[in-house]
């Protein structure tokens, strides 16, 4: 992969498929910019007002903050569901084989 900014691609993309803290973070910080990207292309390009941007940055930082802070924590808690689950499955796999009392 190649390296930007002195920080590698590859370690991003590592970071972002765990399920740490700093993967939270940083899912919640690339949704945060996408949304503020889309509204920007929407607004300042296609509208050529970006003064209307500016304008509604106080109420559209905290809205696509919450979005963006819903989109991560639902991803982290439905890896955590199944991680759960294929360890029931395992638990109960070992049992049935008797490899667990």
């Amino acid at each position: 992969m190649r390296n930007v900014g002195g920080m590698d691609l590859q370690y991003l993309t590592k970071l972002l498929r765990g399920r740490t803290p700093a993967s939270f973070a940083l899912l919640l910080l690339l949704v945060l910019d996408e949304i503020e990207a889309l509204v920007f292309v929407g607004l300042a390009l296609a509208f050529q007002r970006v003064d209307l941007f500016e304008a509604f940055q106080p109420a559209l930082f905290p809205a696509a903050f919450f979005v963006a802070a819903a989109a991560s924590i639902a991803r982290h808690a439905y890896h955590r569901r199944e991680r759960e689950r294929r360890r029931e499955e395992l638990v109960g796999l070992a049992k049935r084989i008797g490899a667990l009392p």
